[in-house]
């Protein structure tokens, strides 16, 4: 899968910049990309309007600033906790102060895909992890990967 849709700034700092077009076709299939590389016949269905499926795999985060600007020297690796079409759950042991994020998965044949998430829910469990529910927003480029925490 290859999707570009970095831009850059004059100073040459990369922006993520949304899926335009068939968005809603793209995150599908990197949703079912990512699911497949663990659960390739997975067959479970929830109650839920959608089924969610479990995620429980490491995968890295790359915090977006608000005008955009991709911080990759804060790239972090999370736990992954569920998986939808339309979001992504994760557990991360300290509080995170960014509203935006690409999230990148390891996909099928050595691939990544990189995820648009806007986090829109985040509660302290009390085992002491932050527990973050995400909506994807949208496909990128996988994150450039730097030293992760």
């Amino acid at each position: 899968m290859s999707i570009l849709l970095l831009d850059s700034t004059p100073s040459g700092v990369p922006i993520a910049k949304p899926a335009v077009g068939s968005q809603r076709e793209r995150i599908l299939r990197g949703v079912h990309s990512a699911l497949s590389l663990y659960q390739p016949t997975l067959k479970h269905l929830e109650r839920r309007s959608e089924p969610r499926f479990p995620y429980p795999y490491p995968f890295h985060l790359t915090p977006l600033s608000d005008t955009g600007v991709i911080l990759v020297e804060a790239t972090l690796s999370v736990i992954g906790r569920h998986l939808s079409e339309h979001g992504l759950d994760f557990y991360h042991r300290e509080p995170l102060p960014y509203r935006r994020a690409i999230a990148t998965l390891p996909a099928m044949a050595d691939e990544w895909v990189g995820m648009v998430i806007e986090l829109t829910r985040t509660r302290l469990s009390s085992l002491g992890w932050y527990d973050y529910g995400s909506r994807i927003i949208g496909l990128v480029e996988p994150a450039p990967m730097a030293d992760v925490a």
